[in-house]
């Protein structure tokens, strides 16, 4: 019975564990997100439009929707 225990509270450690993995990963990626955006407002209050391929693509979450596309097309966004 105790064997049985133990089992139990090993897997329910690894599931805990896992939880916590994938949290911190959903955290990083949260603050990589929120870091882009802070730079490019600062790149659009700086230039007045915003960098090549941004906003994301919100179907893809690419950051440029047009991979390859030459960089002197620069989105000038309308100013907000």
């Amino acid at each position: 019975m105790a064997q049985q225990l133990n089992q139990v509270d090993e897997r329910t450690q690894v599931i805990q564990q896992t939880q916590d993995e994938q949290y911190n990963h959903l955290l990083e990626i949260e603050a990589t997100a929120q870091r882009s955006f802070d730079e490019s407002q600062r790149f659009f209050q700086f230039y007045g439009y915003y960098p090549e391929g941004w906003p994301p693509d919100p179907m893809t979450g690419s950051a440029d929707p047009w991979p390859g596309r030459p960089t002197s097309q620069v989105s000038h966004l309308p100013h907000h």
